[in-house]
């Protein structure tokens, strides 16, 4: 039967043959000195001859001590471990399952999607771009989907607002592509009481679509002036919209007057067709007394199509 294992710090020490029959003796390694070969005098010698030397071979010890184990107590030991590992992961899989259940994920594409949505609402209200730092309004937005962040006003009044503007520009030119409008032109002011003009189309059914927006400031609004402008908006409409204007109506009667004057055979010409130009006031005049009776329906007004102008006209006429 072997006997038990030598401490580590017999490393310091050679054993001494003795006759003696007290035990072995150890010669030291450092200093030569020879003292009884216990383990506690051994050890405390070399704290006292070498105390740098005793630390590193008590660490030493402590691992000799562990790499005694076999190859199968390592792989029992391991074994709880990596099992214990794989319990964790299940459950904690299983809590993030139980969590997915009760919150609603929102991806980039959800995201631009609501955004949209946020920024379309504000547009048609007439909302201000800050209504979405309203805190009431986040609060709103966070019962609804409570992991989705509304845009801010900046996105609202920027990227945001580009984008719905190419998607219904697009969407406009799509719907008004080959079709026979009716162009109202039309004078207004912003908060600021500039000057514009706006430039509205109307489909046979009685769809309308603003189809530009010119500030007129430092401008007056002669003949010369709003025939020009009514040239560039009829040809912006064909280019880019595709539709064909037959007909165009603005509410400057003065002006309109001298329009109809100063344009051949009293049209305003354009490359594809003759325009017929109407007077708000006396259109309006002459549908009154056509309900009652009274005076013929102006040449291009289609009663079923609620006022749209030329859309079954062929040789529009100019009312003056």
């Amino acid at each position: 039967m072997a006997g038990r294992k030598k401490d580590s710090i017999w490393l310091h020490f050679t054993e001494e043959s003795t006759t003696s029959e007290k035990g072995v003796k150890a010669k030291c390694k450092n200093c030569g000195k020879v003292i009884m070969g216990l383990v506690a005098r051994l050890k405390k010698h070399v704290a006292i001859c070498s105390p740098d030397d005793s630390e590193y071979f008590v660490l030493k010890q402590h691992v000799a001590s562990c790499s005694t184990m076999n190859s199968n107590d390592e792989r029992e030991a391991a074994r709880p471990t990596k099992r214990k590992a794989v319990e964790v992961e299940r459950d904690i899989n299983a809590l993030k399952d139980t969590m997915t259940a009760y919150v609603i994920k929102t991806n980039k594409t959800q995201k631009q999607c609501l955004d949209e949505q946020v920024a379309r609402y504000i547009y048609a209200t007439n909302s201000a771009f800050h209504h979405v730092q309203h805190p009431k309004f986040k609060e709103m937005v966070s019962a609804l989907r409570p992991r989705y962040t509304a845009p801010n006003e900046v996105e609202i009044g920027g990227k945001l607002l580009e984008s719905i503007y190419v998607q219904e520009k697009e969407n406009c030119s799509n719907y008004l592509n080959g079709q026979i409008v009716n162009l109202s032109v039309d004078g207004w002011s912003n908060v600021h009481n500039e000057p514009s003009l706006c430039a509205v189309v109307t489909t046979s059914k009685g769809n309308n679509y603003l189809v530009s927006t010119i500030d007129t400031s430092g401008h007056p609004h002669t003949s010369d002036y709003l025939a020009e402008v009514s040239k560039n908006i009829i040809t912006r409409c064909e280019n880019e919209f595709k539709c064909v204007i037959r007909s165009l109506v603005t509410d400057y009667f003065q002006n309109l007057l001298i329009l109809g004057g100063t344009t051949t055979a009293h049209r305003l010409k354009n490359k594809k067709s003759e325009l017929g130009v109407f007077s708000i006031a006396i259109l309006l005049r002459q549908i009154r007394l056509n309900s009652r009776g009274l005076g013929p329906t102006p040449v291009g007004y289609d009663v079923k199509a609620k006022g749209h102008l030329g859309s079954n006209t062929s040789n529009p006429s100019v009312v003056t």
